[in-house]
């Protein structure tokens, strides 16, 4: 085995540690120590990949979301309609909602650490670059819909943005928390029908994939 496949194994087996171990006793009370041991190698050799145990935390949340970022950023580019855009990004954030639940106690963690943070700390650093970029990409797929008349010229599209992203944040964490909250695809069809008719004035039909 080549000594990059092997440093790629090692890797994938801290990151694998680290998200059962943040996720079962937090943040604060995971140690790197105990890391090493569920990843099958020594201390030292953690830090050969990670800085700290900050730096261990703030790219397991990154790569948690990258696939997801990658998708939305090709279909921002995609010469189809906005609405069609829209109902595509909220089919990605579907297929990643079981991921969010089954991580539930990692993400919340990532929350609670940002919050506890300075502002301009590490953590809370990485999720105000993460919703920028987001605000972005929605931002430019509902400028699309406003500019081709899609959608709604009198929409504020940074009031609109910010409507999208707090109610997918809210589903995700009330799904987590256990509020009694069931989204399936039945729930996804009746939120993405509700999101359209609210940006054109008219009930709308799923779009074909």
């Amino acid at each position: 085995m080549s000594p990059t496949r092997r440093s790629g194994d090692k890797r994938r087996a801290i990151f694998d540690a680290a998200e059962k171990a943040f996720g079962a006793d937090g943040y604060a009370a995971t140690t790197m120590d105990k890391i090493a041991v569920d990843a099958g190698i020594s201390k030292g050799s953690i830090y050969n990949y990670f800085r700290s145990k900050q730096d261990l935390f703030m790219e397991l949340f990154t790569q948690s979301i990258s696939g997801d970022e990658a998708q939305i950023d090709m279909l921002v580019k995609e010469p189809i309609p906005a609405g069609q855009k829209l109902q595509r990004l909220l089919d990605i954030w579907f297929k990643s909602f079981e991921h969010y639940q089954k991580i539930g106690a990692l993400f919340l963690e990532y929350w609670a650490t940002a919050a506890r943070e300075h502002r301009e700390g590490g953590l809370a650093a990485t999720f105000q670059q993460m919703y920028a970029r987001w605000r972005q990409r929605i931002a430019a797929i509902i400028t699309q819909g406003v500019d081709s008349g899609e959608f709604r010229r009198e929409l504020d599209t940074q009031w609109v943005v910010s409507a999208i992203m707090a109610m997918l944040d809210g589903l995700v964490i009330q799904a987590i928390v256990g509020m009694g909250l069931r989204v399936d695809e039945d729930f996804l069809s009746a939120m993405k029908q509700g999101v359209i008719a609210s940006l054109t004035g008219k009930a709308h039909q799923d779009s074909p994939p």
